[in-house]
């Protein structure tokens, strides 16, 4: 039988803002930003790597998502911005880059970067 797996290499495939987010441009946060730690061989390390952003996507039913932004020790968004637990933010995300990949189970994952998100 034929699958879609067998016909085509979805890690070859680049997803953009525009496909992920329904062809919008804006997208909601409803958590602080968090620093993520580098890993080296694998492994762990103490020194931090960046932030990391979760975003809701409305295609995916409004799935939280996140988006790293490498070498960012300092969040553009600060945690003060979220005090109102029902807040929704409004972000702008800036030079992103997606990635399908197969993850250990059999199933396909997405991971993401951006050069910077930014308040509405």
């Amino acid at each position: 039988m034929t699958t879609i797996k067998n016909l085509i290499d979805v890690t070859k495939i680049k997803p953009t803002l525009a496909v992920l987010n329904n062809g919008k441009d804006v997208f909601y946060m409803a958590e602080p930003p968090k620093s993520y730690n580098q890993y080296k061989d694998g492994k762990r390390t103490e020194q931090i790597g960046g932030t990391v952003y979760t975003v809701l996507f409305p295609l995916f039913g409004y799935s939280p998502f996140t988006i790293k932004v490498e070498g960012e020790l300092t969040p553009s968004i600060p945690p003060e911005k979220f005090q109102n637990s029902d807040a929704l933010l409004p972000v702008k995300v800036e030079g992103f880059s997606g990635r399908i990949y197969g993850t250990s189970e059999g199933h396909y994952a997405l991971s993401a970067t951006a050069t910077a998100i930014k308040l509405v």
